[in-house]
């Protein structure tokens, strides 16, 4: 970890522990389609509803998602709405920008526009080039000779492309 990390971690530590705007507490009943969860600090309160964006009615953004069970920092946004702030384990991350998309959690990314994913494309792409024959003087050509290479390539990028 960086100085500048630590440093940051220190300080967001120093205000949570000063401020009383701020509680921490486990994170369950996770809502994806809400972004909401339910928090319960040391003491048992709990707080239902945790914004985990910052605004309710956007559509687009980043949105930072707690594993169930982890701790997590809550900033009071105005009564009754808390606002997560801090995360000890992330779940999946998602960024939304118009119509891009990028979700990462521990299965690895996935990558849309408009509807149409990258690993889609790319597994077509590698498809098409498995089928690719060429017109020769004697007739047309058999598949390449490292079609096998090609479906390896694909394999590796579907390791990581959800």
């Amino acid at each position: 970890m960086s100085a500048l990390d630590e440093a940051l971690r220190d300080a967001l530590r120093d205000f949570v522990k000063k401020s009383k705007a701020v509680k921490s507490g486990v994170a369950s009943n996770i809502d994806l389609t809400e972004y909401t969860c339910t928090v319960t600090e040391a003491n048992g309160a709990v707080t239902e509803n945790v914004q985990l964006q910052a605004l309710k009615e956007l559509t687009t953004g980043a949105v930072l998602i707690p594993a169930e069970g982890s701790w997590v920092h809550m900033l009071n946004i105005g009564k009754p709405d808390y606002l997560v702030i801090g995360i000890e384990v992330l779940e999946k991350v998602k960024v939304t920008i118009g119509d891009c998309v990028l979700e990462m959690d521990s299965s690895g990314y996935k990558i849309s526009k408009g509807g149409e994913s990258l690993q889609s494309c790319l597994n077509d792409l590698i498809n098409t080039i498995n089928l690719l024959t060429v017109p020769t003087g004697t007739g047309p050509s058999g598949v390449p000779i490292n079609a096998g290479d090609f479906t390896a390539i694909q394999s590796r990028l579907n390791s990581f492309l959800t």
